[in-house]
C-alpha cells in the first residue's frame, strides 16, 4: 500500500495547488446566494441549490480531512 509522502512533492506544486483550493474555497464561501422568484419552479431551484451546497461542503470536507489524515498519518 502506498503512503503520501511530503518529501517527494514539489513545493512549487504543493503551493499551486494550495493557492487553487484556497480561491475555490473563497469562491464558494464569498459567492452569493442565487435569487430565485416566488413561484414554484423558483422555490425548487432554491432547494437544488441548498441541497447542493451541503453536499459539495461535506465532500469537501471529507477530502480535507483524508489529506490532512494521510499527510498526518
Amino acid at each position: 500500500m502506498t503512503t503520501l509522502s511530503l518529501a517527494r512533492v514539489e513545493p512549487q506544486l504543493a503551493r499551486r495547488a494550495a493557492v487553487r483550493i484556497r480561491d475555490l474555497g473563497e469562491q464558494i464561501y464569498f459567492g452569493r446566494t442565487p435569487s430565485y422568484g416566488p413561484d414554484r419552479a423558483g422555490r425548487l431551484a432554491f432547494v437544488g441549490y441548498v441541497v447542493g451546497s451541503v453536499v459539495a461542503w461535506s465532500l469537501a470536507t471529507l477530502l480535507v480531512t483524508g489529506v490532512l489524515a494521510a499527510v498526518l498519518r
